[in-house]
């Protein structure tokens, strides 16, 4: 039974407007060519620019670490492990739906029933990484090589889908009745 004719499922983020539903790969392939390769090069630039704030702030620790003779220590060594979880929820959770990675290489995180995530969504994400990746020693990544969607495990269990962001169309203000 083709699915092409049923309704679509609605959800409180259909009314988002620009976001559609989750394009299937095989209609629309455009959306997912490349995209685990662009996935890794956003990594890195993010692990770079992630770099960069971690010595700034760092820096910035010890500053306060002196001036306050250590007693701030404890609060300053929470922020710097709060700081990488920080940057990918409130970059992919925000308005971009991407990390400037991401951005950079043209690719965005929705949630997989529609629209961009929210930040519970990225935090999810992020947490899930960090736990799978370094306890399989990065091999749960291969996961992405065996499903459609090209999804890793964290995005299947976040709810996450990541696609190369392509022009949208401009809408036209016509509906089509379904």
């Amino acid at each position: 039974m083709s699915t092409a004719n049923l309704p679509m499922r609605l959800s409180l983020r259909s009314a988002r407007p620009g976001f559609g539903p989750v394009p299937n790969p095989t209609l629309n392939s455009e959306y997912y060519e490349g995209v685990v390769a662009r996935r890794v090069v956003a990594y890195l630039i993010d692990l770079l620019l992630l770099g960069t704030i971690y010595l700034a702030a760092a820096f910035s620790g010890l500053l306060i670490n002196i001036a306050t003779f250590g007693l701030m220590s404890t609060l300053v060594m929470a922020a710097l492990i709060c700081l990488a979880p920080a940057y990918h929820v409130f970059t992919v959770g925000g308005p971009s739906a991407g990390t400037p990675g991401m951005r950079l290489m043209g690719l965005e995180v929705r949630s997989f029933d529609n629209g961009p995530p929210d930040k519970l969504q990225a935090f999810v994400q992020i947490a899930l990484f960090y736990v799978t990746v370094p306890t399989t020693g990065g091999w749960i990544l291969l996961f992405v090589l065996f499903n459609r969607h090209r999804r890793a495990l964290h995005d299947v269990l976040s709810h996450t889908v990541v696609l190369r962001r392509l022009a949208r169309p401009a809408s036209t203000g016509l509906r089509v009745a379904t």
